[in-house]
């Protein structure tokens, strides 16, 4: 999904040196998944159905990893148009239709078999949110990467979130 978050990041290599010196990488075997994410960042797993919660110092910025059962031949694109309505009208995704899928690297990258973004910009009680929800699936597991992080905390956090949820592998 890298050519998907191309979108959305217009300088990743100022954050790629930190992204890269103080890294760990988390692996959740029964979840089916790992993914690596900064050593300072607090982080939270197997609670309240989310397989994992990362976020980072100031908690201006977050992710969550979910790994669920789907029926066979649920596609990424309707798994995700289903999270969407669920959170309601607010959640529009801004990516072009035509630019949502992962291309094959990225599968491949990822270990997956189909892949769909969608990124948001949410007014929350006057705060603005940006939002990134990956749908991937596996088989018939699907894993949803969702970033979060504060439109004030853009320049610090976009690139770092970005790092993240492409560095998300299934193990199945």
């Amino acid at each position: 999904m890298n050519k998907l978050f191309s979108i959305l990041t217009a300088c990743a290599f100022v954050a790629a040196p930190v992204f890269a010196q103080n890294m760990r990488k988390h692996t959740d075997r029964k979840g089916g998944f790992s993914i690596q994410h900064p050593g300072n960042w607090s982080k939270q797993t197997n609670q309240d159905g989310v397989n994992l919660v990362l976020a980072s110092k100031d908690s201006l910025a977050n992710i969550q990893v979910i790994s669920s059962e789907v029926e066979a031949g649920t596609s990424t694109a309707a798994f995700l148009t289903q999270v969407e309505q669920a959170a309601g009208p607010g959640h529009n995704n801004i990516i072009p239709e035509t630019d949502r899928s992962a291309g094959a690297d990225d599968l491949a990258k990822m270990n997956i078999e189909e892949g769909t973004l969608g990124a948001y910009q949410i007014d929350q009680d006057g705060a603005k949110i940006n939002q990134m929800i990956m749908a991937m699936r596996k088989g018939t597991t699907m894993f949803s990467v969702i970033i979060t992080f504060a439109d004030q905390a853009s320049d610090k956090y976009k690139d770092v979130c970005t790092k993240i949820g492409d560095s998300f592998k299934s193990l199945k």
